[in-house]
């Protein structure tokens, strides 16, 4: 056969794609099938979004559409949740709550991009740090792999029509005792009313992609559940080891480098305003944005020569060992009177011209940023780093479980308010870009600068929305203004 293989006319013999046969050793395909239940968890997921979000600004629905593509799970996956993946789910629909608690546009962007990373990284869990990076995409990948998973299990279903016409029954009862009971309620309490979502013909179209959308990504969460991938199956082999010298070398001078930065960092940590004020041609925006690219670089360096440093030394021997722990750790430590250095530059920075949401978030990324060499620092004293992965992907969705907590864009408010009973200086633009989040913040400002700088936000704050679009932060900023209503008209100085 190989000998026709190569003769003209001959049958060309079948090629396995090397890429295909990889993806199906990882992702093979059991010849499962979809059940009924996910199905129907799915749509009512897609249906729960196609009403909730559509058409109202972030906000309630958002959480419970994400609720029920998480419900859509559990028929999938509950036999092989562990405490891990447990806890990564439940840090996953803190930060999907953070939607409904604040209105920072900025803030709720990272908490639905934190959450879907976590929901992947619970359903295709991994140990190593190249398996963690593809179980973080796991998700969106899942909607190709899922296809033959359910085309079977929607063949199976075609086939048994009874279980659809119960399906039906339920939801037609369903609605209309909700139609029936909803309206007699909206009818006797105008607040409730207000959070009873009303039809719009006009966006019929708009809802269908939607629950389409949401639908789908439910199904292929389901199947992640039920089929994760074995992403640590594609990390690297252990690489052998070098010599001693080769490692022991280039970390030794590099630790004396950076021993070196450090000493002259001491000037930066002690000298204060006078540090920036004493060196020539220097401002203090050089100053804070050289901290923080320096952190990032640093951090960034830190990191990759510790990996490879780990990867290939040996530690066959204690004096090994030793030598390892104290070479990287001092590497570690230096970095972290950096990562002290920057936070210090920038606070500097943050009292000379006061706080906005990118130095805020800056100081946020920063300090996580030297959690993890505290994390990769406690790895290497026992030259293990299995759970590493897992854990820098906790810190993260602390951290910005703990920034939500902060309320940044109110924080940033408070701090400007402050700076300008103060000093008498605040940037009116600035503050009226802010969320509602703000708003019992700017409230303490004397008029007209408060009346001016409320007119401004409540011309980008969007409306409550009902219940999908519920959310603590512009519900609490209503209030206020109820209470204290903006005069009309206003008239901002210049």
């Amino acid at each position: 056969m190989s000998d026709l293989a190569g003769t003209p006319g001959a049958i060309p013999l079948p090629r396995t794609d090397p890429l295909a046969a990889e993806l199906s050793r990882v992702w093979p395909d059991d010849g499962r099938s979809v059940r009924k239940p996910v199905l129907v968890l799915s749509l009512v997921a897609g249906l729960v979004a196609a009403v909730l979000v559509v058409d109202t600004p972030p906000g309630l629905g958002v959480l419970l559409s994400g609720l029920a593509v998480g419900a859509t799970v559990l028929p999938a996956a509950r036999h092989r949740l562990g405490p891990h993946e447990i806890g990564y789910a439940a840090l996953g629909v803190l930060l999907l709550s953070g939607v409904v608690v604040r209105d920072a546009p900025w803030f709720v962007a990272l908490c639905l991009l934190g959450a879907t990373g976590l929901a992947s990284f619970a359903l295709a869990p991994a140990r190593t740090m190249v398996g963690g990076l593809l179980s973080g995409i796991s998700w969106p990948l899942a909607g190709l792999r899922c296809l033959p998973w359910l085309r079977r299990g929607l063949h199976e279903t075609a086939t048994g029509l009874g279980f659809w016409l119960l399906a039906v029954r339920i939801g037609a009862l369903t609605g209309v005792l909700l139609l029936v009971f909803g309206s007699l309620f909206a009818a006797a309490d105008p607040a409730f009313a207000a959070l009873v979502p009303r039809p719009d013909l006009g966006l019929l179209p708009v809802r269908l992609v939607v629950m389409a959308v949401v639908t789908g990504a439910a199904v292929s969460a389901a199947f992640l559940g039920a089929a994760p991938p074995r992403w640590d199956a594609v990390a690297p082999a252990p690489a052998r080891p070098v010599r001693v010298v080769e490692w022991l070398v280039p970390i030794a001078v590099l630790d004396a480098l950076f021993l070196t930065f450090v000493t002259v960092q001491l000037a930066v940590l002690f000298g204060g305003h006078r540090h920036v004020l004493d060196t020539a041609g220097l401002t203090y925006a050089e100053y804070a944005r050289g901290g923080f690219g320096q952190l990032v670089v640093v951090t960034l360096l830190t990191l990759s020569v510790v990996a490879a440093t780990v990867r290939w030394a040996p530690r066959q021997t204690r004096l090994q060992r030793v030598a390892l722990r104290v070479l990287l750790g001092v590497l570690c430590v230096t970095s972290l009177v950096v990562v002290a250095s920057a936070l210090h530059r920038l606070h500097l920075y943050e009292q000379a011209f006061g706080f906005t949401r990118l130095r805020l978030f800056m100081n946020a990324f920063e300090s996580w940023l030297g959690g993890v060499v505290v994390l990769v620092l406690l790895a290497g004293g026992r030259l293990r780093a299995a759970w590493l992965g897992r854990a820098v992907v906790a810190s993260a969705a602390v951290g910005l479980l703990a920034l939500g907590a902060l309320n940044p864009d109110a924080f940033v408010a408070e701090h400007n308010v402050d700076r300008y009973l103060a000093t008498g200086k605040v940037d009116v633009s600035y503050l009226q870009g802010l969320s509602a989040d703000a708003v019992p913040a700017v409230d303490r400002l004397p008029e007209p600068t408060r009346s001016c700088v409320l007119a401004g936000m409540a011309a980008q704050t969007p409306a409550p929305g009902g219940l999908g679009g519920w959310n603590l932060g512009r519900s609490r900023a209503a209030d206020l203004l109820a209470d204290r209503p903006v005069p009309e008209p206003v008239t901002c100085g210049t």
